[in-house]
């Protein structure tokens, strides 16, 4: 697995993934061996997704789940995720009435929902 977000050499690029990317090798990617494309693209959704996003602490949010800090921060959020609305919620992660924008987007249409999370609106997929 190889990311970058900027040029070759740019030592800073991607600087603020680079812990994700570590836990995604060490608590997956690591120990794992892929017979198929389709069972690594499953398995790393399902870490990402499911684990990563709601069931992993994190030492930078007091330890708690992203999804735990943010119920009781009472903070308002915009859930994001390359994948559909419809792929997520079939895998039961997307509960029905969280405000979801799917990538790729506008710059208007982020600013949109945005307003819409800010607002107090409920965005509907």
């Amino acid at each position: 697995m190889q990311q970058s977000m900027s040029r070759k050499g740019d030592c800073w690029d991607n600087a603020c993934v680079e812990p994700f990317f570590k836990s995604l090798k060490t608590e997956l990617i690591g120990r794992q061996i892929f017979a198929t494309r389709e069972q690594a693209r499953s398995d790393t959704f399902e870490s990402i997704e499911v684990f990563y996003n709601r069931q992993r602490l994190h030492s930078y949010l007091d330890y708690c789940t992203p999804a735990g800090f943010i119920e009781r921060s009472g903070l308002k959020c915009l859930y994001m995720s390359g994948y559909t609305a419809d792929v997520i919620a079939h895998r039961g992660v997307l509960e029905e009435g969280v405000s979801f924008i799917a990538k790729p987007f506008s710059l208007a249409t982020l600013a949109e929902k945005v307003r819409e999370v800010l607002d107090g609106w409920r965005v509907r997929r």
